[in-house]
């Protein structure tokens, strides 16, 4: 998961991923391993960038499987994302949320 958004200042993105870490500590979140990501963004015109991020990984400690989804899937809202991917140990997969 990604606080960062394109048509935002790399100082407004910074400030952004803080607040993420401090969000996902206040959900009970088990905590989130700060990765390098990248994603194709659509700008206001329709065309496609791609964009490098600081994005997180966010482990569900004890948090049950619907809950963490659940909680995941609110964060990506609040921060504006396209997307956030959950993935559960022992199916194998990933969902896109």
């Amino acid at each position: 998961m990604s606080a960062s958004r394109a048509d935002k200042s790399a100082k407004e993105n910074r400030a952004r991923a803080k607040q993420l870490d401090k969000d996902i500590r206040g959900r009970g979140l088990g905590g989130a391993t700060k990765v390098t990501g990248s994603y194709m963004e659509k700008d206001k015109t329709g065309k496609e960038k791609k964009v490098k991020e600081r994005s997180h990984i966010i482990d569900r400690g004890k948090m049950g499987k619907r809950k963490f989804k659940k909680a995941v899937k609110a964060l990506g809202k609040k921060y504006g994302q396209d997307s956030v991917i959950a993935q559960t140990k022992g199916k194998g997969g990933a969902t896109l949320a």
